[in-house]
């Protein structure tokens, strides 16, 4: 977290403080259910600016701000989402100077964050609504296919014909874990 003070026109004490988050995320590739880690890294760093007017916080933006020149004037900044704050070319630089050494020691600081992909959570609660509320039978894994082979047995007459659909109990434990 950095911060500049200064002292407006009009006699006031403005201090912004920028915030900077860095992400690391691992690149996932849905293959229809099936996920693939490519092995590569995706990082994404967001500032967030917060204004405080005379010891009292005004404002505060998302990592989309942006600053400007006020319309109608010249070496007048402001930072829009910001609201009325306006400063001078000058105060502009420092600013933008401080916002990059946030971000450097935010690079430097990054922690990594796990994606949990959209479609596993789709999934999993996918499993638990079949369990839970369409009444799908639930068997462990090791004793899966005797559960098949044995339900075609008896009333397929070991033929060809339907099989109901049944999830393990480890499917049914992992979608519980993703959901929690």
């Amino acid at each position: 977290m950095k911060e500049y003070t200064w002292k407006s026109s009009k006699g006031q004490i403005i201090t912004l403080i920028a915030i900077a988050t860095t992400t690391t995320k691992k690149e996932v590739i849905n293959l229809d259910g099936d996920y693939f880690d490519t092995g590569k890294t995706i990082t994404n760093t967001e500032v967030e600016l917060v204004a405080i007017v005379d010891g009292k916080k005004i404002a505060k933006t998302d990592s989309d701000y942006q600053v400007s020149l006020v319309p109608g004037q010249e070496n007048v900044y402001w930072i829009p989402s910001l609201g009325k704050i306006a400063f001078t070319n000058e105060v502009a630089k420092r600013i933008e100077k401080m916002i990059e050494e946030e971000i450097k020691n935010s690079k430097q600081d990054k922690t990594t964050v796990e994606i949990i992909n959209t479609d596993a959570i789709r999934k999993a609660k996918e499993i638990i609504f079949k369990v839970e509320k369409a009444n799908i039978k639930v068997v462990a894994a090791k004793d899966y296919m005797n559960y098949i082979r044995g339900y075609n047995n008896l009333h397929n007459e070991g033929g060809e014909g339907f099989t109901p659909e049944v999830i393990t109990q480890e499917e049914y434990n992992e979608a519980l874990a993703i959901l929690n």
